[in-house]
């Protein structure tokens, strides 16, 4: 109880410290400028490629060192364009999870999806990812895919952000313009709509039944 914890702590104290943390915060930093260059150079292929790798991005973390790109974009230009793209994430993981959930036998499985996908739905995907589409892969696939076509699709309809805030469905009002005009509100409803829809079909046509034994350690839904 006292050198186990004290030697565990000896060794991971300083490989965080010196090794794991310099590695995340330039990584951080490289994916920052990489993120802006994308969207200087490429635009629609950027949302598309941001849209595709954000639930990989989100599953470690790094998404975070887009916060302070979000915030200078909107003390500067009055507005973001990535909250978009990481909105339709939130919504892309509601859908997968929700596709899953439609899948399962299991009752305690199934209400477990479909509680994540409520809590994707306000906005927190972590839930949904690492217990539904990560953990079964099959819906991991299809957020990403529909968060790519989705992310895509705010680069379109030039899809806009104009206050710093989480990314789910209660944030909508910031998506409408300053002056009143509900222009911009209609096209982020048409981004998120159609990256859940997207998300939520690809699941469940691509995923399998899961198996009605709770006990079975399989209980996963995987592809066809």
């Amino acid at each position: 109880m006292v050198v186990v914890p004290a030697v565990t702590l000896m060794i991971t104290i300083p490989v965080a410290l010196f090794i794991v943390a310099p590695i995340g915060a330039y990584g951080g930093i490289y994916l920052a400028n990489g993120i802006v260059w994308l969207f200087d150079k490429v635009g629609i292929l950027a949302g598309f490629l941001l849209g595709f790798f954000m639930p990989l991005i989100v599953l470690t973390g790094m998404h975070q060192s887009t916060s302070p790109i979000q915030i200078q974009n909107i003390s500067t230009l009055g507005y973001d364009y990535l909250l978009p793209i990481s909105f339709c994430h939130n919504l892309a993981e509601s859908g997968a999870a929700l596709g899953a959930a439609l899948r399962m036998k299991d009752k305690e499985i199934r209400s477990a999806a479909l509680s994540t996908s409520f809590s994707a739905f306000l906005g927190i995907s972590e839930p949904a990812m690492y217990t539904v589409n990560f953990v079964n892969k099959t819906p991991f696939i299809c957020a990403m895919i529909a968060n790519g076509i989705g992310g895509a699709l705010t680069v379109v309809f030039s899809a806009k952000c104009f206050a710093f805030v989480m990314p789910g469905i209660t944030s909508l009002p910031v998506y409408a313009e300053p002056g009143g005009g509900l222009t911009n509100l209609f096209l982020m409803v048409l981004c998120i709509l159609a990256t859940f829809v997207i998300s939520l079909v690809l699941t469940y046509l691509t995923s399998s039944k899961i198996s009605s034994n709770k006990n079975d350690k399989n209980n996963s839904v995987t592809g066809k």
